[in-house]
């Protein structure tokens, strides 16, 4: 979702009053990160939405296992905050 951005941008909604809007950065474990990718992947190519992607499961569940190290991602995340303004 790239909604972040319009978000912030955009007035705030009739009656509200923003109370918070930041951007924080997020960099879970490689091997967190691989898990949750491996069983999305499991999952897209299940429901054939993506094909498979043998060589790719197996790196996902290696580095998930701890047998192949790799980069952490790094996410930005904005949270937003309203409150009634009246």
């Amino acid at each position: 979702m790239f909604v972040g951005a319009a978000l912030h941008r955009d007035a705030d909604p009739p009656g509200l009053a923003r109370v918070h809007d930041e951007i924080t950065d997020v960099s879970p474990a490689a091997a967190d990160t691989a898990r949750v990718f491996a069983m999305n992947l499991r999952v897209l190519s299940d429901n054939g939405e993506v094909p498979p992607h043998p060589r790719l499961a197996r790196e996902l569940e290696a580095i998930a296992d701890g047998e192949r190290e790799s980069t952490p991602v790094r996410w930005r995340f904005r949270q937003i905050a309203w409150e009634p303004s009246g």
